[in-house]
């Protein structure tokens, strides 16, 4: 039997604001003690010339008590301020501003934990997730109205709750997904960038984070990354009608 063809799709255009990689790993001893983290800032320069450091209270939570902590935390981010990697004892997080392909984003994040690993004695990540969070935003038209650019079933706004005095400033909704052994947080609706001025911009959130809280191995978080990234790009699919493909300038690719 033949296998099925998989038609993916690529855009000539996004609405991604921000694309975010969180990994969670075992606390790196130096770094609560606040001493910089010098080798890993020297071996990314290229990439990221610009540091900021953070200086807060971190409060955990166990089943019978709160600790509070000192945490230092420090920011790197590249010379156009589109890609920034934030670095505490405990997390390391690299985000994109301004996203073109997974491919380029994949490269970063390779760097980076190459780096990373190479530094620190890392086996394995406590926990890890894939954000990609779309800021839908068309020039005109009725910001209820999304026949053509999104699933029906996601938007139906509640019309006819509201009275006349009543003003809608957000219309979020939230989904929990498992898929395989993973787990999708998906919200979607009105954010309303102008808040808290009520809804007059036609715009629409689609904000999608695939999670694991499995300990990982630290060799195997590209590949995860990757089965993340497809099924965010299934559900970023099944969420968009064709005007909405049209406006992004829809290449249909086979794989």
């Amino acid at each position: 039997m033949q296998n099925e063809r998989v038609v993916r799709k690529k855009y000539q255009r996004n609405f991604l604001t921000n694309v975010i990689l969180e990994i969670k790993i075992p606390k790196i001893l130096e770094l609560v003690k606040e001493k910089p983290p010098s080798d890993f800032q020297k071996k990314i320069v290229d990439y990221f010339p610009s540091i900021n450091e953070f200086k807060g209270e971190f409060f955990k939570f166990t089943q019978r008590s709160m600790k509070q902590e000192k945490r230092t935390g420090w920011e790197f981010i590249n010379k156009e301020k589109k890609m920034r990697i934030f670095f505490e004892p405990e997390t390391i997080e690299i985000e994109f501003r301004k996203y073109s392909t997974f491919e380029d984003f994949i490269k970063i994040v390779k760097i980076v934990l190459d780096t990373l690993i190479g530094i620190y004695p890392i086996k394995i990540a406590n926990e890890l997730s894939l954000r990609y969070i779309n800021q839908i935003y068309l020039k005109s038209g009725n910001p209820f109205k999304w026949n053509n650019y999104i699933k029906k079933s996601l938007f139906h706004f509640p019309k006819d709750f509201f009275n006349n005095q009543a003003k809608p400033l957000r219309y979020l909704n939230a989904l929990e997904i498992k898929e395989n052994e993973y787990n999708i947080n998906f919200i979607y609706g009105i954010f309303n960038s102008e808040f808290p001025n009520q809804i007059n911009r036609k715009e629409f959130t689609l904000d999608y984070k695939c999670f694991t809280k499995e300990d990982t191995e630290i060799s195997d978080v590209i590949e995860i990354t990757q089965q993340f990234h497809e099924i965010l790009d299934k559900w970023f699919e099944m969420s968009i009608l064709e005007g909405l493909r049209k406006k992004m300038g829809v290449e249909e690719n086979e794989e």
